[in-house]
């Protein structure tokens, strides 16, 4: 995440907690690197694409950044190798690129112009000028002074500076006059072009490769829990051999990642460094968390990591079988108090000659089923002879 201040602090994601402050570091670094004057090596027997420091053999990171393997992008003003590539490979920091047609080996040192294919499949908006060269500007007084960035014929090179902002501070290296700390006053409408707050002495035109670097700062960035509420779980025994337990509280993963997604897209302002429309990236994150906030199921791959198992509609599931667990179970206590209370009405309202009339003629029946018992028993194989 990027201030409008000119102070760059980077946040591990991490996941939105009720236990105590959460808190990440940032060590310094290089936030933005820009040569002038680059070379362009293109060698035919690996079919790579490789930009270097003006006569050197030292790579320029980063050049190639942001595309992927697939995506095309256009050569011009190169004196053998004008044409539209497509990437195969590319190097880990981004120097250098493989590409699946044939390249003619020569090293441009004229100004090289990249830029991203207009149709195709894979395509990716992409520009890059290695023939450029820096002009310091003495106009007068310290604030009005200018840095510009040219393309090798003098035209201005658009949106050099397009990623700064005002406050931030330049610091220029390989220079013969100009090595120094410079602190952007204003930045033009095109992006070549700023004023700086330091007062530049002489006016010079450096064409040799010069350096130019925009530092992060170290900082911390502190996060205090968003739920401070009871997460005691109660448990509710239904009857003697069912219970659930109630533990649905704000700290839910579903609720969580919910809170945690909303929160990647409202952070920051729209317009400045720290916006959503400049780290288009995040809504990525912010579309897989609110997904997994809703549904069991999420395809993609988590971007911070594996998640925390729960979702809005597990939660539905969860409450509606506890409903239908409580409602089966009344109905059960209900049927069991209308069987009892039956058979309470049933003996009160008894019939007493009724009863007494049944309980005589089973009595006699007893007794009659008893003296044919004892006459049996009496029988025997003497007897009958």
């Amino acid at each position: 995440m990027k201030s409008n201040t000119g102070t760059v602090v980077t946040i591990e994601a991490k996941k939105l907690t009720d236990e105590g402050t959460t808190s990440a570091n940032s060590a310094a670094a290089t936030f933005f690197d820009s040569y002038t004057d680059t070379d362009v090596v293109f060698t035919n027997g690996t079919s790579t694409i490789e930009v270097r420091q003006s006569g050197t053999a030292s790579v320029v990171p980063g050049v190639f950044n942001g595309l992927a393997v697939g995506n095309k992008f256009t050569v011009t003003n190169s004196t053998s190798n004008n044409n539209t590539f497509t990437i195969a490979s590319i190097a880990t920091d981004g120097s250098s690129v493989t590409v699946q047609e044939a390249v003619t080996s020569e090293t441009d040192t004229n100004g090289v112009n990249f830029a991203g294919a207009t149709t195709g499949s894979g395509t990716t908006p992409f520009s890059y000028v290695s023939g450029t060269h820096m002009v310091f500007t003495n106009v007068g007084a310290a604030g009005t002074d200018t840095i510009q960035i040219l393309e090798n014929d003098d035209a201005t090179a658009v949106n050099a500076f397009g990623d700064l902002k005002v406050g931030q501070q330049i610091v220029v290296t390989g220079t013969a006059a100009h090595d120094a700390t410079y602190t952007i006053n204003t930045i033009s409408g095109d992006g070549s072009t700023i004023t700086v707050d330091e007062d530049i002495t002489a006016t010079a035109n450096d064409s040799d490769g010069a350096r130019m670097q925009v530092f992060s700062v170290a900082g911390t960035v502190s996060a205090t829990p968003f739920f401070k509420g009871d997460q005691r779980t109660l448990t509710h025994r239904v009857d003697d051999d069912r219970s659930f337990t109630l533990d649905l509280t704000a700290v839910h993963p579903s609720i969580e990642k919910a809170i945690r997604g909303l929160s990647i897209i409202l952070q920051g302002s729209f317009g400045s460094e720290g916006g959503l429309d400049q780290h288009p990236d995040r809504t990525g994150q912010a579309e897989y968390l609110l997904e997994a906030a809703l549904e069991r199921t999420v395809s993609g791959t988590p971007p911070f990591g594996t998640e925390t198992a729960g979702s809005i509609e597990q939660v539905q599931i969860d409450l509606g079988f506890q409903r239908t667990l409580i409602s089966t179970t009344n109905k059960l206590h209900n049927n069991f108090i209308g069987f009892l209370e039956t058979s309470i009405i049933d003996i009160e309202n008894v019939n007493l000659t009724e009863t007494l009339s049944k309980l005589l003629d089973d009595q006699n029946s007893l007794e009659a089923s008893f003296q044919i018992f004892a006459r049996v028993r009496d029988l025997s194989l003497t007897n009958f002879i």
